[in-house]
């Protein structure tokens, strides 16, 4: 072999291994990123650096990303488990809560709480909630306005409950006639005609007496009648005004007891009147229990 072909193997040798060399670190360079990229882990990194071929290196970075996704299923499954518990136990609270609800009262509503019932049992009486300056200016015809409207009825009701009281009181203080008011009604009328008929014999002694010509005898008899008839006169006038006393009083007793009817009348049908009022406001039926917790809340 010549010194020139010698020369030129050597240059080409060293131009073969220039290449390899270049062509190693750009593998290199151009295989970290991509490790780094799916995790950087030792796994990959080491499996990199310490293999000396491809082979090696591929199995091992291979080897690597395996085990960075095996870890990242590994991960993901125990998050997805532990988000799964905590929905399932949201969930079963949250029916917990609601199967609670249905049975409870809300702590707003002063009428559910009253009758320890849910405000959806209670229906538009849940407007008993609604403030006073809501009650002073609702329409008639509004849930408002028809509670306002029983609340009126209840006032007028307790005024004439009040006037039921006063009345029966004074009723009960009264003693009963000893007759009834038509026996002394016909009494006082009797009296009053004999009343009359003396009064008129009077009239008729007095004119008689004035008569010219009588006789000391006619006159002295006929003074003797007109003592008798004064007498008769007074004593009639007398009986007229015990009787008169008599049936007045009888007739304050029947007046009272009659009023007294009348009021207790009223009430019993203040009551139903009330009652009805209530129910158009509720809309639906309602029972002694409603209506004694809707007054308390009204202040009645």
């Amino acid at each position: 072999m010549t010194a020139r072909s010698t020369t030129f193997l050597k240059a080409a040798c060293l131009s073969v291994a220039a290449l390899g060399g270049t062509a190693l670190v750009m593998s290199l360079a151009s295989s970290t990123p991509a490790f780094a990229e799916k995790g950087g882990n030792g796994g990959g990194n080491g499996g990199g650096n310490g293999g000396g071929n491809d082979k090696d290196k591929g199995d091992r970075g291979n080897s690597g990303k395996t085990s960075d996704r095996g870890g990242s299923s590994k991960s993901s499954s125990a998050g997805n488990s532990s988000s799964n518990n905590g929905v399932g136990k949201k969930a079963e609270k949250t029916t917990k809560t609601e199967k609670t609800a249905s049975v409870a009262p809300a702590k707003g509503n002063k009428m559910a709480l009253a009758l320890g019932v849910h405000p959806s049992e209670l229906g538009a009486l849940n407007a008993l909630n609604a403030s006073p300056n809501a009650f002073a200016h609702a329409s008639p015809n509004s849930r408002v306005g028809r509670i306002a409207t029983y609340r009126q009825a209840v006032i007028d009701g307790l005024a004439l409950e009040e006037d039921y009281v006063m009345s029966k009181a004074e009723f009960d203080a009264l003693t009963p006639p000893e007759r009834a008011l038509a026996d002394i009604d016909t009494d006082l009328q009797t009296k009053t005609t004999d009343r009359d008929a003396v009064e008129a014999e009077l009239q008729e002694l007095e004119e008689y007496l004035a008569t010219e010509g009588l006789t000391e005898e006619e006159i002295a008899a006929a003074n003797a009648t007109k003592t008798d008839l004064t007498d008769e006169q007074m004593q009639l006038a007398g009986e007229i005004a015990d009787l008169e006393a008599e049936q007045e009083y009888a007739a304050t007793y029947a007046g009272a007891e009659t009023d007294l009817d009348a009021l207790e009348a009223l009430l019993g049908g203040q009551k139903t009147t009330q009652r009805s009022l209530l129910e158009a406001a509720a809309n639906k039926p309602v029972d002694d229990r409603i209506e004694a917790a809707v007054r308390s809340m009204l202040g009645l």
